[in-house]
C-alpha cells in the first residue's frame, strides 16, 4: 500500500490502518460535499435552511 506516501507517518497496526483508511474517506466526502450543497445538506441530515447556514465554514474544504 501507498498510505506511507500520503500521510505524514507510516500505519504499522491493523487499527492504523483503519484509520488512515477512513481519513481518506473523509477527506474525499468533505471534498465532495464542499462541492455540492444540496448533497451536504443531505449527508448531515438538516433540514431547515437555517440550520445548514449554522454548519462550521471549516467543515468543508476550501478550493
Amino acid at each position: 500500500m501507498y498510505l506511507d506516501k500520503i500521510f505524514a507517518t507510516k500505519p504499522v497496526g491493523f487499527n492504523e490502518f483503519k484509520q488512515a483508511i477512513n481519513s481518506l474517506l473523509e477527506f474525499s466526502a468533505a471534498s465532495e460535499l464542499s462541492k455540492n450543497a444540496t448533497l451536504a445538506n443531505g449527508y448531515f441530515g438538516i433540514k431547515s435552511a437555517r440550520g445548514g447556514k449554522k454548519l462550521p465554514p471549516d467543515i468543508f474544504l476550501t478550493k
